[in-house]
């Protein structure tokens, strides 16, 4: 999550063995921006099994390899111990005296990881640290991603290739994060929509390979520097490449039926004729998009598009292999979320993983195996008793029938609950009660009926979706598909990433 000072502050939870604590170093680091220095917050540690010069060695030695520049250590035993002259240590005897220290200190832009044993109760810790932004927050789980990676990876076999769509700020969850942990786990290629998104992935470490779907020609240059690699989808913009940037690798996209980017049949025809303009040519992949894979009563459509892919991508490598006969053979892909486990046929070398990849599977199959990345929560800002006959909010159009206990949430449309979602059509989910929302969604609010949750308090935590209410749900509610409600979520709203 954000921190103070243009810091990141990574909390890393209560399991306090040494495993969990190398691998909360270890997390930490792959999160931190270029340039961020390291900070660690840890507590005496009790779970261990061993002895505590040992334990502490071997702590030491991790904290140092992963480059550490800093330990604020807590506790007696852990303040006892020997730690290397590369790393500054501050010793503290309880989190209390933490916590009075901390205003004095300076963490700009550094990289936080806070972890410790529950009874030293570090959350505050964290809560100080915290970046006081909109209250609102929505909580990515690391973990969900990598399990749902790995259940993609089983569904298409380990000889498929795998590419994932973090575009539009990663389907609205936070692009860097989430490349993050997609290149930890060595995915193929990351995609994005625009040149600018790649670029902002080069500036924040990550080295996997990334195309661009829609790179404007204008933008090439900036390609060719930042090592990223453009999709080409005409004629003249192929020949352009060719003259200007011949050593930038690209993404040849066709045309089979969406009719949306694409070299047609013709286009492909001609091409296949240019032997001066294929020679040389730096081909990374040629893909294609299918447009209806998800739905069983087009797949007679979608079938058609295999097999134009099929026909024209031969046809193009053919001509290209016979004047490029020792260059590495070019990527096929076609097939999305949906494509790669209705369509095996059409997984060729890659498939293309979107919202299949935070956890909504289009076509239910894998869905079982699957765990929604992205949950949305708010906190209530004022409970009150309004009697019956009372209107609720902008219009007055919502006239209460009953005494109504009314909760007044912090999010609105601005945030991304959109203003279709009032008057009941949609719900949110606290101590285990669903409470529908009362009267039109405001800008930054929203109220609810709390009369089935008489524990609701000032200040507790509400889901908006999540794992009680699935973005399925919501985006049902909404009359839209769960990609536009997640990447609907404003930039506003905080993201907090957890590694479990």
């Amino acid at each position: 999550m954000s921190g103070i000072q243009e810091s990141l502050l990574v909390y890393a939870g209560l399991a306090d063995d040494a495993a969990t604590v190398h691998m909360a170093i270890d997390f930490a680091v792959r999160h931190a921006r270029p340039g961020m220095q390291r900070t660690a917050i840890l507590s005496d540690l009790e779970q261990s099994g061993l002895t505590s010069e040992a334990l502490y060695r071997e702590v030491a030695r991790h904290l140092e390899a992963a480059g550490y520049e800093r330990l604020l250590a807590v506790g007696p035993v852990i303040s006892a111990a020997n730690f290397p002259p590369s790393i500054q240590v501050e010793r503290f005897p309880d989190a209390d005296a933490l916590l009075q220290a901390l205003s004095n200190m300076a963490f700009e832009r550094q990289v936080i990881l806070v972890k410790g044993a529950p009874h030293f109760r570090l959350e505050r810790v964290v809560d100080r640290l915290a970046e006081r932004l909109h209250g609102t927050r929505m909580v990515l789980d690391l973990d969900a991603l990598a399990n749902n990676l790995h259940a993609y990876r089983e569904a298409v076999g380990a000889e498929t290739k795998l590419a994932v769509m973090v575009k539009a700020f990663g389907y609205g969850t936070g692009e860097a994060e989430i490349a993050r942990t997609l290149a930890f786990h060595q995915v193929d290629y990351l995609g994005v929509a625009y040149t600018d998104e790649g670029i902002s992935l080069r500036n924040a470490g990550i080295e996997t390979p990334i195309f661009i779907l829609n790179a404007a020609p204008d933008t090439w240059d900036a390609c060719l520097r930042f090592g990223l690699e453009p999709q080409v989808h005409t004629p003249d913009q192929l020949q352009a490449v060719r003259t200007n940037y011949p050593a930038l690798p690209l993404h040849l996209n066709l045309e089979t039926g969406m009719h949306r980017l694409g070299l047609t049949a013709p286009d492909v025809d001609a091409l296949c004729q240019n032997e001066a303009l294929l020679r040389g040519l730096q081909l990374a992949s040629v893909f294609g998009h299918l447009a209806t894979a998800d739905d069983p009563a087009q797949d007679a459509f979608t079938q058609r598009q295999i097999d134009a892919f099929e026909q024209l991508s031969e046809m193009l490598l053919l001509a290209w292999r016979s004047v490029n006969p020792d260059a590495p053979e070019p990527i096929r892909h076609v097939a999305n979320s949906a494509g790669a486990l209705r369509f095996p046929a059409a997984r060729y070398g890659m498939v293309r993983l979107g919202i299949g990849m935070y956890g909504y599977d289009p076509v239910d199959i894998l869905a079982p195996s699957l765990e929604p990345v992205a949950s949305l929560f708010t906190t209530v800002s004022q409970i009150r008793s309004v009697a019956a006959g009372e209107s609720i909010g902008y219009g007055g159009h919502a006239i209460l029938d009953r005494a109504t206990r009314v909760a007044t949430l912090g999010i609105g449309y601005a945030d991304g609950f959109r203003r279709v979602l009032g008057n009941g059509r949609a719900s949110v989910y606290a101590h285990g009660k669903r409470m529908p929302v009362i009267g039109n969604v405001c800008m930054d609010m929203i109220m609810v009926d709390a009369s089935a949750c008489p524990d609701l308090a000032i200040g507790d935590d509400v889901e908006i979706f999540g794992r009680h209410i699935r973005l399925e749900e919501v985006a049902a509610w909404a009359e839209t598909i769960s990609y536009e409600v997640l990447a609907g979520v404003s930039s506003r709203v905080k993201r907090v990433f957890l590694s479990r």
